[in-house]
């Protein structure tokens, strides 16, 4: 069981994803477990969430999305094969190439690993400062954990923030333009005007 949570939303909308947006994914996905090892001198199963995720993500950089050493290439079909009670995929590459791919996703996972640690070594006051304010309030906010890094780090350490696009309206050529909606000209009637209700009419 999870000693703590974090959950994050895009900032915009992402139809594809980065080489180095994943990796930087899995070095957030490993600051928890790099924290312990800083702070402690040794790990708990708390972090057990977060290894399985950035081990996946490490997987579909190599085996699905071509983003490793081993090159453009993908490794492992769509065909699903019954075991027991679970299902496995079925693998179209040889033991070599398995060892290959499971070295190369340890790689990824290990250097985000140390990258992350690193990152903490070099802003331990930073570190404190979020932990204290966690055991304070049990919750924080971006906005919040913004504000305690730019006040103890200095607003250098924070992410670069996207501008969110202003979206204005497309130009209609005169090809495209919609015409003003216009009213019906109203009939012409040879009958003689009505004088309107308690009104006498003219006479000659």
């Amino acid at each position: 069981r999870a000693l703590g949570i974090t959950s994050s939303l895009p900032i915009e909308d992402r139809y594809s994803i980065s080489k180095t947006y994943c990796l930087a994914s899995i070095r957030v996905l490993m600051g928890g477990r790099a924290a312990e090892d800083i702070v402690f001198g040794q790990f708990n199963s708390g972090a057990s969430s977060d290894l399985k995720r950035s081990t996946q993500l490490a997987h579909k950089m190599v085996c699905e999305w071509g983003m490793s050493e081993l090159g453009p290439i993908t490794f492992g079909g769509d065909d699903e094969v019954f075991i027991g009670r679970d299902f496995t995929k079925m693998r179209d590459f040889s033991e070599e190439t398995a060892s290959a791919v499971d070295r190369e996703i340890h790689r990824i996972c290990e250097e985000a690993y140390r990258d992350a640690k690193a990152l903490l070594e070099r802003n331990l006051p930073v570190l404190k400062a979020l932990a204290e304010a966690l055991v304070e309030r049990e919750t924080l906010e971006a906005r919040e954990i913004d504000s305690i890094i730019s006040e103890v780090g200095g607003p250098d350490l924070l992410p670069p923030r996207p501008t969110p696009d202003v979206k204005r309206p497309p130009l209609l050529t005169p090809e495209l333009s919609v015409p003003k909606e216009t009213k019906p000209a109203q009939p012409v009637s040879d009958a003689p005007e009505m004088a309107p209700d308690g009104a006498v009419p003219e006479t000659a």
